[in-house]
Parts: C-alpha cells; structure tokens; sequence
C-alpha cells in the first residue's frame, strides 16, 4: 500500500512538472502543415505571430513567407502572448551558397548582418549567402535556424538567437518555433523586408 502510495505521488508529480515544462518550451504546439504562424520566448516572455484589424475590423494579413531551393524569408509581427501587445516584427531571412540547397535537420549559423540599401547591395542579397534572425530591425548576433520541414508550400522548423539592443543590453530569444506556407519562387523586392520599421 505504501509502496503504491509513493508510486502515485511520484506518476502525479513527473506529470505536473513535464505538463508545466510542455507549456513553458512552446507557446504554440510544433506542427508542419503550413500554419503560418511563429513563437518564442523573448527573455522568458512568450510571444507570438499576430494579426490586425483593419478598417472596420476587416481581417488584415500581417505576414509574408516565400521560398524556393536556396532561400526562405518569413516575417510577421508580433504580440506578446496573453496581454495582446503589439510588440514588433521578426524577420528569418536565409540563403545559402548555389548549388547548395536548404534542408532540413541543418542547423545554419547565424552569419554577421548587411542591411542592403543601394541597388548594387540588393543584387548582393540575391547572391550572398546569409543567416539573418531580426527583430524590430535589431539583427542577431550569434544563433541559429534549424528546419524540421523543407519541402514545397512547406517551411516549418525552430531557432534560437541573442541580440544586443541599441543600450547595450543583451537580449535572448529561445524555444523559436515556426511553420509557415511561402509561396514559391515568386518575385518579391527585399527592400520591403528591410524598410523603415513602425
């Protein structure tokens, strides 16, 4: 009976913690369906892919994904989870080195950040290899991007980074899971994904 008891207490215990552990690591559960959506904890603070409402309180898209063999961009803003607050926007912007292709279980180290700003430096990014973790516009410093999925229509994986903010202050994100549908081999200006933030 003693026995049984302890073994009990024990069985409920290692449920509670793994259960807290399950809702601390993933504001969202991981999935590889094209859900476009994005999370993380930003020094412990659980944020998430948000929406607006527009005019009237029509729907308005705040996020864009696109891909093809040897890139894959996502952005979307942000809230922080549970208060609503419209915290920023985060950018994944990866390219690797023709004819290499991007796939998953690679874990790509994040590479040092060069905002293009001139025409010559837009046509660098489309032949640059880069790893670039951004939020508000503030680049990582060192981290990573690691794709659980990378097929067509598809692009779902985790990340981690640290940045430092404009006062010196070292940040981490950590627990970064996303699952986005980017639509393939479409034409986009990466001028619009490095422009003026808010």
């Amino acid at each position: 009976m003693k026995t049984t008891t302890i073994i009990t207490i024990f069985t409920v215990i290692m449920m509670a913690v793994s259960s807290c552990q399950d809702k601390f690591h993933m504001p969202f559960k991981e999935t590889d369906e094209g859900n476009e959506k994005i999370s993380f904890y930003l020094d412990g603070a659980g944020m998430r892919c948000s929406h607006e409402h527009g005019y009237l309180g029509m729907h308005t898209d705040t996020k864009f994904s696109w891909s093809d063999a040897y890139s894959y961009v996502f952005k979307c803003y942000i809230i922080e989870e549970g208060t609503g607050y419209r915290w920023g926007e985060i950018i994944l912007d990866i390219r690797t080195e023709y004819p290499e292709k991007i796939t998953a279980g690679t874990t790509y180290e994040v590479t040092e950040y060069a905002k293009p700003l001139t025409e010559e430096e837009l046509e660098a990014y489309y032949s640059t290899p880069h790893v670039w973790l951004l939020l508000n516009g503030v680049p990582a410093n060192e981290g990573w991007i690691k794709f659980r999925s990378y097929a067509k229509g598809i692009a779902s994986g985790n990340f981690e980074f640290d940045y430092i903010d404009e006062d010196h202050v070292t940040h981490t994100v950590r627990y970064g899971n996303f699952d986005s549908a980017p639509a393939s081999f479409a034409d986009y200006d990466p001028s619009f994904l490095y422009s003026e933030y808010f």
